[in-house]
């Protein structure tokens, strides 16, 4: 499998470290320097690209991976205001795309006890709240994985309306309609999140901590390798085989 990495930043680099010695070939790396390079003569026989750029090119890199059917696997977060866009190019196109706000295997496993644990507390009086924490060099705040929690947490509890981002947890109101979302930026800290539900008298949380950023590498390397010549719009939920019927791609 030819493999294009579009953005080839700290990723980028630690999905280039995994292939060696594998039967996937890194045939593009796409940087600020050499965007140029992304191009329909440049793209001929690449099988799957792997786009990583962040937030400023996203939207442009994804629509020219699109009109190119290149089979994509999309894990830049702060463009989804122009999902449905991309989405249906890549439809037109009968290409494949995912997308992933996060690749690790344990962060997706938390996303579903987030779903399901949403749904279980809707009906007590609890109120939630996302924590996150991401090294100083993360450019968006929230994190995409903290919207996607989020996002997922208001569809499926029913008395949450919108989620806005806080300061401190001091400033958290209990009974709040509104789900708080806490950014931090420490250090070099790999990524870490926490879904807490808490009552005037005791505290439930969901916690994901990411130890390694090889993880995030070693998932969307999976992801890449599932993809290879499959049409249409998929999560991670499908790359791990844990999508229900009923199941929306998000």
């Amino acid at each position: 499998m030819k493999l294009a990495i579009i953005g080839y930043g700290r990723l980028g680099k630690e999905v280039n470290e995994l292939t060696k010695g594998t039967e996937i070939e890194v045939v593009m790396k796409i940087n600020s320097q050499n965007v140029a390079e992304l191009n329909a003569s440049n793209l001929r026989g690449v099988d799957v690209a792997l786009e990583l750029s962040g937030p400023e090119s996203a939207t442009k890199n994804l629509k020219t991976l699109a009109e190119n059917r290149i089979n994509t696997v999309c894990g830049s977060t702060g463009w989804l205001n122009d999902y449905s866009s991309i989405v249906n190019q890549f439809i037109s196109s009968q290409t494949g795309f995912l997308y992933a706000s996060n690749f690790s295997l344990g962060m997706n496993l938390a996303f579903e006890l987030n779903r399901y644990a949403a749904q279980l507390f809707a009906q007590f009086e609890f109120t939630p709240k996302i924590e996150e924490t991401h090294h100083i060099h993360k450019k968006d705040k929230p994190s995409g994985t903290a919207i996607s929690l989020a996002e997922d947490l208001i569809k499926n509890n029913g008395r949450i309306e919108d989620w806005k981002l806080k300061d401190t947890v001091e400033s958290i109101t209990l009974g709040s309609n509104n789900l708080p979302i806490i950014s931090y930026r420490r250090g070099e800290v790999v990524g870490s999140h926490t879904v807490s539900y808490d009552s005037a008298f005791e505290a439930f949380s969901i916690s994901h901590e990411a130890l390694d950023r090889r993880t995030f590498a070693a998932g969307a390397l999976t992801a890449c390798k599932w993809i290879f010549k499959k049409k249409g719009i998929f999560d991670m939920k499908d790359v791990l085989g844990i999508k229900k019927e009923g199941d929306a791609t998000n």
